[in-house]
């Protein structure tokens, strides 16, 4: 079961390196919002990357600190994507980023400690209403899709499944290690879903 969780895994990390190379480099194919996508998958590409080398390169047993620097950055990143997209007044933006700030303050300056999962399911369910507002004006519009639809799919679908998961753990309290890997592979999944969708989405651009 775990070696199906690392095959998904690995190939995240590859789909993530070749969106960051390919974004960056059609880099003016991208309107303003859409380069919201190219820094998503940096940001997500340095995270992995940096667990990657701290737990496999230096031997670190704990790299849970990195954790709410991803529940901040990815919060901001797509919450900003769909403001944006939305057309909704730039206070949202900065409320977005002041959100994620306070977030770290309170995790790496005040050192309060509490379940930073409840942080990362409100986090989701935001990023699910943004998206899920911005693919309802899209099909009720009734225009040619815009060009980045599937990636916002993606994107909807992925974290609402992250957001199952989370449900799932909590009303069952004793998950076998098979039931936890294959809530792994179940999310990393998912992921490599969302990840090919951008990397289909980035190949097709046109200026």
């Amino acid at each position: 079961m775990y070696t199906f969780y690392e095959v998904f895994l690995y190939l995240n990390y590859l789909l993530l390196f070749i969106n960051t190379v390919l974004g960056f480099g059609k880099y003016s194919y991208f309107v303003k919002n859409e380069k919201f996508y190219i820094f998503y998958m940096l940001f997500l590409f340095f995270i992995e990357m940096t667990v990657w080398f701290l737990s496999t390169g230096l031997g670190f047993k704990n790299t849970l600190f990195m954790y709410p620097i991803y529940i901040a950055g990815d919060f901001f990143l797509l919450t900003s994507l769909f403001c944006s997209k939305l057309k909704l007044n730039k206070i949202f933006v900065a409320t977005s980023a002041l959100l994620a700030l306070v977030f770290l303050i309170v995790i790496f300056g005040f050192k309060i400690n509490f379940n930073q999962d409840i942080a990362k399911v409100i986090s989701n369910i935001l990023i699910i209403g943004l998206a899920g507002t911005f693919l309802i004006a899209q099909i009720r519009n009734g225009e040619k899709m815009e060009r980045f639809f599937f990636a916002d799919v993606g994107i909807f679908f992925y974290y609402s499944v992250s957001v199952f998961n989370f449900v799932i753990q909590q009303q069952v309290q004793n998950l076998s290690q098979d039931d936890y890997a294959l809530i792994g592979i179940f999310n990393t999944f998912f992921a490599a879903v969302l990840y090919s969708l951008i990397l289909y989405t980035f190949l097709k651009l046109k200026k």
